[in-house]
């Protein structure tokens, strides 16, 4: 999966773990475009700072987060967690591992997504009801 956020061509025929298959295939039928993969965020004003897992343009045109958990579900900690990377994302982008900034929201983000990998079938799960205010 990877290789698909950093836009590289993936075969339908390259082999995963097959207890992912159901969030790749999700994938490959809902995302228009993966806007970021592990980009580094912070807020001054905060003081707080992070790396962003995936940000996502699905094909619907909204823009969101994506974490990737180890649990079986999504808690609520996880779209905590997520908030924090979009008030940083929000206020100065996304930048690498060296400081160079490489992202700059096209919009305010629409949709927060947890993708629990423990969980029994692994699709994403959403909080659209974000009521924030910057």
């Amino acid at each position: 999966m990877k290789n698909q956020m950093m836009g590289d061509f993936i075969s339908k025929d390259t082999q995963y773990d097959p207890k992912i298959n159901p969030f790749i295939e999700w994938a490959r039928k809902n995302v228009k475009k993966y806007l970021w993969s592990e980009v580094h965020c912070y807020s001054e004003k905060n003081w707080i700072g992070g790396i962003s897992d995936v940000g996502i343009e699905l094909n619907d045109g909204r823009v969101g987060i994506f974490d990737f958990k180890s649990a079986k579900e999504a808690y609520d900690s996880h779209f905590f967690q997520i908030a924090g990377y979009d008030i940083q994302i929000s206020e100065n982008g996304g930048f690498d591992a060296e400081g160079n900034k490489t992202f700059t929201l096209p919009k305010p983000l629409e949709f927060y997504a947890v993708i629990p990998f423990g969980a029994e079938n692994i699709i994403p799960i959403f909080n659209e009801d974000l009521g924030l205010e910057y």
